[in-house]
């Protein structure tokens, strides 16, 4: 069977590598299929790189994959077009696709995908997808193709969505169906995947009913393969790509003693996203012997009752504990700070702003507005503020709610207002503050994708690693491991 797996992303700033294809083509390879990766990020034209692609080849299978529906940042909202909105550049690209190919031949799956199939099957004019992991999926349904269709497959049913998410983990994975040195070229760092799925459940955070609300482990033998695998690449900086790379935490430390056994050197970085807590003595040490050089908290908020709206389960004496293991290890911090959850306020987010910036941290990241998406406690707000016919405070929408961008911002934070009050008290006082901006794309502090701070700093100095642990723009930073210290960066690493 001939199966051709295609990237619709087309964000190239920066550019991020579809792991999922690695995933998706080890397992179809394993199962004795043909693979075609068609890459459309790296493509100039994708529209021409389609039509070239399918008039000259005929797959049996066509596999999409969608890494977001719609950017997730609020002042995208305000800066982006389409609202930030993804699906209308993606259904151009599905729509030509569906030219070549009958539609009971075309897959589509993906995080941006499972987040809400359903209503995104009809938006793209799609029949058939897979909700969460879809190694194992897509290899059975290629394996039983054959000479019938995907519709047979489903049973019958016209639309249907295939459910990869209690499915283990296939191994191992081969890093080769993707160009992943070109993607280290233009995007700065790679990913690893230890484990899948998440056990808790942020208010915002879809990635429980997207991926499984429980965790799948990668054999910490697999991962190492993978790592060795891009480094024989010339690759040197990593991303864990785990939805915490500290949950669970005993696997955490296991990967870490592999990475460690391994040796690979003081050239080969690593970098992890992680929540405040579970995270003790044992862990930050390990860290920083495999040679981690930061780590990025998703802290969100500080204040007590904040905390309990955002569905979070630790306090800011969690916080200040993480912060502080990892800068005696010699690792650096960046917390992320997430404002406007329901019942949060102004003067909570600049006391939360304090007690973070008290802390010293390489960077703190700040961000106004969350995100509404099903089968999420912030989606299940929003349908009871629907029925009680309240969803005229708070809520921002461009289209069909948690389909196309939606927004949910607490009405005590008068939005643009509260911006640009930020950049008064915070930005001029502090170098190291990522601050949110109606108009980002052109913000000196902005985090928008595609933005000239990112392109600049990726494209120009040719910097490697996360984005934040190059800010603020135009000083380049490097820790000095054992110690907190900082020195200047001459050279882009």
């Amino acid at each position: 069977m001939k199966v051709a797996l295609v990237n619709l992303n087309l964000i190239k700033v920066p550019a991020i590598a579809p792991y999922g294809l690695d995933i998706i083509g080890s397992g179809l390879e394993a199962a004795g299929h043909e693979i075609d990766v068609v890459d459309l990020c790296r493509e100039d034209d994708p529209i021409l790189a389609l039509h070239s692609y399918f008039s000259s080849n005929r797959p049996d299978l066509v596999g999409l994959t969608m890494r977001n529906a719609v950017d997730l940042y609020f002042p995208s909202y305000f800066d982006l077009a389409e609202k930030g909105s993804f699906l209308k550049s993606h259904k151009a690209l599905i729509d030509i696709i569906k030219g070549y190919a009958g539609i009971e031949r075309i897959l589509i799956g993906g995080v941006g995908f499972s987040v809400n199939p359903h209503a995104f099957l009809g938006r793209l004019g799609l029949r058939y997808g897979v909700k969460g992991p879809g190694e194992l999926v897509i290899s059975q349904l290629a394996n039983a193709l054959g000479g019938k269709s995907l519709r047979e497959l489903a049973g019958g049913a016209e639309t249907f969505v295939f459910d990869g998410r209690k499915n283990r983990i296939q191994a191992p994975v081969k890093r080769k169906f993707v160009d992943n040195r070109w993607y280290y070229e233009f995007g700065g760092q790679a990913a690893i995947r230890t484990s899948s799925g998440c056990a808790m459940r942020c208010n915002y955070c879809a990635e429980p009913a997207a991926a499984g609300n429980s965790y799948r482990r990668v054999a910490v033998e697999n991962t190492l393969r993978e790592i060795d695998e891009l480094v024989a690449l010339g690759i040197r900086d990593f991303q864990t790509a785990d939805s915490e790379f500290n949950m669970p935490l005993a696997h955490a430390k296991d990967v870490l003693r592999g990475i460690i056994s391994r040796g690979y050197g003081s050239d080969v970085r690593f970098w992890a996203y992680c929540q405040p807590r579970p995270f003790d003595a044992e862990y930050a040490s390990l860290l920083a012997k495999a040679g981690f050089i930061g780590v990025n908290f998703g802290t969100d908020h500080v204040d007590p009752q904040a905390l309990a709206s955002l569905g979070k389960w630790y306090r800011l004496s969690d916080v200040e504990r993480s912060t502080r293991l990892c800068k005696d290890n010699g690792m650096v911090v960046m917390h992320e700070l997430l404002f406007g959850t329901p019942g949060d306020e102004p003067e909570k987010m600049r006391r939360a702003i304090d007690s973070i910036l008290a802390l010293d941290p390489w960077v703190l990241g700040v961000s106004i507005g969350l995100t509404v998406l099903p089968d999420t406690p912030l989606g299940a707000f929003f349908l009871e503020r629907r029925r009680e016919g309240r969803i005229d405070s708070g809520f921002y929408f461009a289209g069909e709610p948690m389909v196309d961008p939606t927004f949910y911002v607490d009405p005590s934070f008068e939005i643009p207002d509260v911006f640009q009050e930020l950049e008064r008290s915070v930005g001029r006082n502090s170098s190291n503050v990522m601050l949110p901006a109606v108009s980002s794309t052109s913000s000196i502090n902005n985090q928008l994708v595609n933005s000239d701070r990112v392109r600049r700093q990726l494209l120009v100095e040719k910097r490697k690693g996360p984005s934040w642990y190059h800010f603020p723009p135009g000083v380049g930073r490097i820790p000095v491991h054992g110690g907190s210290t900082a020195l200047p960066l001459v050279a882009a690493q």
